[in-house]
């Protein structure tokens, strides 16, 4: 069964990659996130948790045990995924920390010198 996961998780990144290889010249604007990637690889966590499921409720603590620390695996690239499918479609969101004040009013935080100067 683990052989059969690793062969679809190998078959889903190069499906990845291939996909990720169309033609960029010309692109200016930003485009629309795909959610291809993302469900393929959330579909693929989640059919190896429900395996983790099946072999802990047949009595199998060890198989079930690796399937659930693949499903965490599986869980950290689904959600790198995401996470790059979004910094592509929204390049300008993430500039830096921003804190709220009590009225709702954002003020970008700023780090690094703040005027101290070393006399």
């Amino acid at each position: 069964m683990l052989l059969i996961e690793i062969l679809v998780a190998y078959l889903l990144g190069l499906a990845s990659v291939i996909r990720g290889r169309g033609s960029a010249d010309g692109q200016t604007a930003a485009s629309a996130m795909d959610w291809a990637p993302i469900f393929w690889f959330g579909g693929f966590t989640l059919g190896v948790l429900v395996i983790a499921v099946l072999f802990l409720c047949s009595a199998h603590p060890f198989a079930g045990a690796v399937q659930l620390i693949l499903a965490a695996i599986a869980l950290l690239f689904t959600i790198t995924v995401w996470h790059d499918q979004y910094e592509r479609a929204h390049p300008g969101a993430a500039t830096g920390p921003v804190m709220r004040s009590w009225h709702g009013e954002a003020s970008q935080l700023v780090t690094g010198d703040h005027g101290t100067s070393s006399v």
